[in-house]
């Protein structure tokens, strides 16, 4: 007999989520842009096992190489199915518009150089909301394309404070404008599974290197996919007669 109102409440509280007027210019961004975004980019989806093919519910953090100011729209094509909140530099707020502008794009500020506790409750609170967080832990944009840089320690603990999963993301670089888009979703990873409440830096430190280990281990899982399937085309050209092998620009 209770259970009726509850659910009803639920659903109302369901769809003020969806439709608040909160999220208003980030949607409109999103639906507007999404056809040329996909036929410029031609993003492809892999996962690495059954688990990461599932779909994301409740609050949860991704994590992401960063090596393309292109990387924070190859997020939202990767989880195109969640509003993402970003962390991102300062810098991007300092004047009226652009503060404006990406707050209003679900953005969070964070001083790169001294990561401070406002932004760690404003991450907390996005997070209490069910929301989905998103963060590139190598800490600036790496020009290096064949590394990724050492993940900081800061996206343990916002994972460990608020106790949701983490999901590894790999982006890979183009060398070209036009080679399409490949990403790669790994499987969630729990924090706490690596260093409890309480534990100590040197912990939380070996926590991001086991986070950052996954992050290779997409890197080396798509370059390996790929690689078969340049030797597969290789190998069906030559049976064709042709033995004029180009190097792949966008496979």
């Amino acid at each position: 007999m209770n259970s009726k109102p509850k659910n009803n409440k639920t659903e109302k509280r369901k769809k003020a989520k969806l439709f608040s007027f909160r999220y208003f210019l980030f949607d409109f961004v999103k639906l507007t842009a999404a056809l040329p975004t996909l036929i410029a980019l031609r993003p492809r989806w892999h996962y690495e096992n059954k688990e990461a093919h599932k779909k994301l519910r409740g609050a949860a953090m991704t994590v992401a190489n960063h090596q393309s100011y292109l990387d924070p729209i190859n997020m939202l094509l990767a989880v195109w199915y969640r509003r993402l909140h970003m962390v991102a530099t300062e810098n991007l707020f300092a004047s009226h518009l652009g503060n404006w502008f990406f707050r209003r794009m679900l953005c969070i500020p964070v001083d790169k150089e001294n990561f401070n506790i406002q932004t760690f409750r404003e991450v907390g609170k996005r997070l209490g909301e069910g929301g989905v967080v998103t963060i590139f832990p190598e800490g600036e944009l790496n020009a290096e394309k064949e590394t990724i840089n050492t993940f900081r320690a800061g996206v343990v603990l916002m994972a460990m404070k608020n106790r949701v999963p983490v999901v590894p993301v790999y982006i890979k670089p183009n060398r070209h404008w036009y080679n399409r888009l490949h990403i790669v979703i790994g499987e969630s990873v729990r924090m706490e599974e690596y260093c409890g409440q309480g534990a100590a830096l040197a912990d939380v430190e070996r926590a991001a290197e086991v986070l950052h280990a996954r992050e290779l281990a997409l890197k080396l899982y798509l370059e390996t996919k790929l690689a078969k399937k340049r030797k597969g085309e290789k190998n069906v050209r030559k049976v064709h007669g042709r033995t004029d092998v180009r190097e792949d620009q966008g496979v």
